[in-house]
């Protein structure tokens, strides 16, 4: 029995040489583990790592060059010169001529007395009494003046220049109905002297104009013309 207690008793004392060893392990491994975390700091992919601002460019602006800008002017210009001119646009435009031509009416009637003068010298040296009523005499003078003054600075310079005073102040010049041919200018001088004035008077021939897309009126189609906005 007692070499049996002798047995049973465990021996529970651990070499200090083996203890030692697995102290100086384990302080080996903790200073290990804090080199590894500071190398992870330094890296930047630890917990404190600073987050990486991203900045977002919007995108940058081409600058256009000097042919682009050619071709981008050239464009709206072509477009410019197929685009019709607006209702009131036109209707300005046509007060400003009537406006010159009454206003060379005017003109004859302050110039009918020197007119009437010259007028009835002509008749004594040619041996003609003067038949005429006198105020019918003075109306047909301060005419014949308008219409001299109008066919030499309205209608003729709006055959040549296909423009009249007022389309010029309103940008507007007339053209061929068909893009790149010219109007002709004898048709264009009609339409100002007779088509024009006898559409208008009219009505209807005005109100033609808003009824197709190239705001046409009557005296357009007669003329074989149309309005365009002169850039």
């Amino acid at each position: 029995m007692g070499e049996k207690k002798d047995q049973d008793d465990w021996n529970f004392k651990v070499d200090e040489e083996h203890l030692e060893q697995v102290q100086l392990k384990k302080k080996t491994q903790k200073a290990g583990g804090h080199r590894s975390s500071d190398l992870l700091k330094k890296k930047g992919t630890g917990a404190t790592s600073q987050k990486r601002k991203l900045t977002v460019e919007g995108p940058k602006k081409k600058k256009m060059t000097r042919a682009a800008i050619a071709r981008r002017d050239a464009a709206l210009k072509q477009q410019a010169e197929i685009m019709p001119p607006g209702t009131v646009s036109r209707v300005i435009a046509t007060i400003i001529d009537y406006s010159f031509i009454a206003g060379f009416y005017v003109a004859g009637v302050f110039l009918t007395p020197i007119m009437n003068e010259h007028y009835l010298k002509f008749l004594r040296e040619k041996g003609i009494n003067q038949t005429l009523d006198p105020e019918l005499l003075n109306m047909i003078l301060a005419g014949g003046f308008a219409f001299l003054a109008a066919l030499l600075f309205f209608f003729i310079p709006a055959a040549l220049f296909f423009k009249t005073p007022g389309k010029s102040m309103m940008k507007i010049r007339i053209g061929h109905p068909i893009i790149g041919e010219r109007p002709s200018k004898f048709m264009v001088f009609l339409r100002e002297l007779i088509f024009k004035p006898l559409s208008v008077a009219s009505v209807l021939g005005v109100l033609i104009g808003f009824k197709n897309d190239g705001n046409r009126c009557l005296h357009d189609f007669i003329s074989n013309t149309a309005l365009y906005i002169d850039d």
